[in-house]
Formats: C-alpha cells, structure tokens, sequence
C-alpha cells in the first residue's frame, strides 16, 4: 500500500473551492469553497477530498469527460460490495463522531452496483447526547486504546468494527447534519494490471444529454487490511481529464497506471458489519427525509 501524499488537490487543480452548504445542480452532494479551511478542522483532509468527486460538478478536476471499461463485461466483486463508512484522517486510528460519509455499494446485477453516497458534517454541540435509537453499539466497549506491552507504552489501536459501529450510530442524531444523498452506477475495470472503480451518477437526467451524465468518477481501488482504499487520479497527465473517447482515455491510464505519481491514496473506507445494516439503513433514510 502507498502511503497518502498530501497536497494532491492544490497539484492538480488551481480552482478555489466552494462551501459545504452551497447548492448544486444535477447529483452533488454538496460544494466546497472558502470554507474548506472549516471543513479540515471539523473532518479532516480525507473528508474533503472523499467529497470531491462527487460534489463539484462540472468544475471538478478528478473526474473524467468518458466512462472507461464496459459495464456489460465487468463483474461485481464480493470484497467491494457492501456498507461502508469513510470518515477522518487517512492515517488516523480512532473514527470521528456525527460526521463522516456513508457508502453504499449495493450489487444491482452480476456486473454492476447501485452506489449511494451520503455525508455528514458535525453541527457541533456541547450538549448533544449520546447515540441511543436502540443502536448495538450502546452496549459495545471499545478495544483499548493503549498498548501498555509496547516500549513506548502508548501506541493506539486502529479501528475496531464496534468503532465503525459506534461512529455510525452518531450519524443518527441530529448533531449530525446529512448532505443531499448521491446515486450512482458503478462498476470495475482492470487498465494496466490495476482495478479501477468507475461511478456514473443517476438520476440526473437533462435536456441536452437525456440520462446520460456529462462525467464519470474514476478511482484506482484497492484492499487494504480490511479496508477498501481509493486512490484519486492525476487527470492531468496527457490531458486525460479532457479527453472524451473512451478508447483513448483508457489508453492513457493503462500507461501510467503503475505509475505511483499518477495516484494518491486519499479515500479510506471501513467495512460496517452485517449486523449494523439496519442502523445504516436508517441513516440514509434520514438523509433522503432532510430538508
């Protein structure tokens, strides 16, 4: 596994963000601006940057103009299926709480997955009470965070399934402030010897390209030690992010794909266990309930 570089945003774009709250046309999320500084100091560069491809539009510099690979020829994989949370810094060993952003990568056939996406940011309140709903998770005590066997004395453990757990059951609450759910279709394809997951947003049907979305989020996906690790790509190289034939888009990436400066490891996702499904489902369905 590579380790996450810092900065991959401000190399391969020169645009200004825009806000959290602002909205957006089509399938975003959301819009970062100014106040990505705020963002940071609430979720962490990950929770940014986990934003990104879905939530600028148009204007995002991580996404490409053509779909690469056929989702007719591809095949959903077990170890990508599922409910998953992505939340804090990459490298960080405890979840935040009543924030984060909760993936959904449903299988929808053989070949292709129903991906829902919803985030959260915290609205922040001394006073917030615990999460209750009747979670498992109120009844689960965390590992220790201390290893007191090591010569340090003090090296944390990552997180645990009953930390996704505990994380996710924060969501509920309304401390906890959801962003507009997005859906995709999403599907694998292999360039270059990689995999990379390819998402195209639903449910966004125009005037001018009928059902058809005018970009597609590609990302190099890997496992990790019981995570799922999304790299983001350099769509710089080779003008990739302006290319709109998918023969030579695909072209390009198989050439660089081993290329280590061509991605950065900045999405981490934590696999929710099976037993939580109901506490995430109704996460979603009070995202999908926000004003």
């Amino acid at each position: 596994m590579r380790p996450a570089r810092k900065g991959v945003a401000a190399r391969q774009c020169g645009r200004k963000s825009a806000s959290y709250e602002e909205p957006m046309a089509g399938f975003s999320l959301a819009r970062l601006t100014q106040g990505a500084q705020r963002w940071r100091s609430i979720a962490g560069l990950a929770i940014v940057l986990v934003l990104l491809p879905f939530v600028l539009g148009n204007d995002s510099c991580f996404v490409l103009k053509t779909p690469v690979g056929d989702p007719e020829h591809s095949r959903v994989d077990p170890s990508i299926s599922g409910v998953w949370l992505a939340a804090g810094e990459i490298e960080s060993k405890k979840l935040p709480e009543y924030e984060g952003t909760l993936w959904l990568i449903e299988p929808y056939d053989a070949r292709t997955w129903l991906v829902t996406i919803v985030s959260f940011k915290d609205a922040g309140s001394a006073a917030a009470p615990a999460a209750t709903n009747g979670d498992s998770s109120q009844s689960v005590t965390s590992p220790p965070s201390v290893d007191n066997s090591s010569p340090r004395g003090a090296v944390a453990a990552p997180p645990q399934p009953v930390d996704v757990v505990r994380a996710l059951a924060t969501l509920r609450q309304e401390r906890a402030v959801p962003g507009k759910p997005g859906v995709f279709k999403g599907w694998v394809t292999v360039l270059g010897g990689r995999r990379f997951l390819v998402l195209e947003a639903r449910a966004s049907p125009s005037a001018d390209r009928g059902f058809l979305p005018p970009e597609w989020s590609v990302f190099l996906a890997e496992p990790g030690s019981g995570k799922l690790l999304l790299y983001l790509i350099d769509v710089g190289v080779e003008k990739l992010g302006e290319i709109k034939d998918r023969a030579q888009a695909e072209a390009i990436i198989a050439r660089h794909a081993s290329d280590e400066k061509f991605s950065d490891l900045q999405i981490a996702l934590y696999p929710v266990p099976r037993a939580a499904y109901d506490a995430a489902g109704a996460v979603v369905q009070r995202a999908l309930r926000a004003p």
